[in-house]
This record gives structure tokens, C-alpha cells and sequence, in this order.
């Protein structure tokens, strides 16, 4: 293990920690504010921002740059009425997810953020690809309406939410995807919002029910 507040390394073999890691190949885990890596990265980069050449492993950060990898902006449509605009960053295989949305139209007014992790499988032009997301919803930007979602007094205002989809690209300028949303619900631990709306069912998690709300969407990215 290597650590330092401004660490730089030809090569990485196990943990290298500082505020700015920088390297050129990484056999292990980078952990800082920023860390860089200017050939191939085996193992994990831990940071707010990570940047690398190439990307064998867990891209954990709020940015993600691996320029072998993914880093597209998307946005896509729901039932409901809601409109998306997201962000998916990482390896070839593994990302993270930052979106943010909004009921459009005439609906009462409804944003949502969330922030997670997903696995992206390429099959030729076509891509399967699954992510879990921690979500937040509020109604209005007027400090009672922000006090009032994000109270945590009795229940938690963050849910888990998955998207599930099948994608494919399409003359390698962008792809065309759709699929399901899942917002859940913890009876007595989260709250329910607009989101929590129409067709659901109902699932037993650690012997604890877990009620599911699905919505398909559709969308396109870059």
C-alpha cells in the first residue's frame, strides 16, 4: 500500500491512496478525490472523479472517464408523464448512473434525482443493461417543499429504484433503448411519492414486504 496527498507512480501493484493519485498502469485500487490513470486499470478506482485508458474492474466515483469505456448522456420518456435526462459513465461493462427528471405537460409538478451503479451487456448491435439507483422525489424548489421531501423525521425520502431495458445501437452515432422502471416502497421505512403510482406488486425481501411499482419507458443516448 502506497498513500500520500499528491501520489504519483509508474505502476500500481495493490492500493494506492492520496487526494490526487496519478499512474500510469494500476494492478489493484486507486482511493482519492481524483484519481488518474494514463494505461490500463485491473481492479477499482475510488474517487469523486476517475479517469483511465482502459477499465478491468468497479469504476466507484461521482465521474467516471475511461475512454475505452462508456460515457454517453441519454434521456428517455415513462409512464406517468415523466421526462429524463441522465448520464452513464464507466468501463465496457460497469457504470455509474446520475439522471434527474420532471412530470411534463400538465401534470402537478414532480422532480426526481437519483444516483447507482449498472452492468451493461453488448450482444453485436444489441445491449442488455441493468442498474440500481438510490431516488428522491419532491414536488416544488420553495424551502418548505425541499424541507417537507427531504425529512427524515419518520420515514427515509431515499428508495431504491432499478431500471431493466434492451438497447441497440445504430450506426454507431447513438442507441435506441426501452424498458421497465421499478420504484419501491418499504412499508414504514420509505416514503411514497407521484411516483409510487399505478400497476404494482407486491415481493417478500428478509421476510419484510416490499411493494413494486413498474413503468415502462423508452428513450435514446449518445
Amino acid at each position: 500500500m502506497s498513500a500520500g496527498v499528491f501520489y504519483t507512480a509508474t505502476k500500481v501493484s495493490g492500493v494506492q491512496i492520496g487526494i490526487v493519485n496519478i499512474s500510469e498502469d494500476v494492478d489493484g485500487t486507486q482511493i482519492g478525490i481524483v484519481n488518474i490513470s494514463s494505461g490500463q486499470v485491473r481492479g477499482a478506482q475510488v474517487g469523486i472523479v476517475n479517469i483511465s485508458r482502459d477499465l478491468y474492474g468497479i469504476p466507484s466515483g461521482l465521474v467516471n472517464v475511461v475512454e475505452n469505456g462508456i460515457f454517453r448522456m441519454s434521456s428517455w420518456f415513462s409512464e406517468l408523464g415523466m421526462g429524463y435526462v441522465g448520464f452513464e459513465m464507466g468501463s465496457r461493462y460497469l457504470y455509474t448512473l446520475l439522471y434527474g427528471g420532471m412530470a411534463l405537460g400538465d401534470r402537478p409538478s414532480l422532480y426526481t434525482a437519483a444516483f447507482g451503479f449498472g452492468l451493461h451487456i453488448p450482444v453485436g448491435p444489441f445491449f442488455v443493461e441493468g442498474d440500481l439507483s438510490a431516488r428522491s422525489s419532491w414536488t416544488g424548489w420553495s424551502e418548505s417543499e425541499l424541507s417537507e421531501a427531504f425529512d427524515t423525521t419518520d420515514l427515509s425520502p431515499v428508495w431504491p429504484s432499478a431500471r431493466i431495458m434492451l438497447g441497440v445501437r445504430v450506426l454507431r452515432i447513438f442507441s435506441l433503448f426501452g424498458g421497465v422502471i421499478l420504484d419501491s416502497a418499504l412499508p414504514g421505512y420509505t416514503v411514497e411519492t407521484g411516483l409510487h403510482q399505478g400497476s404494482s406488486f407486491t415481493m417478500n425481501l428478509w421476510n419484510a414486504p416490499v411493494e413494486v411499482y413498474q413503468k415502462l419507458f423508452v428513450g435514446i443516448s449518445f
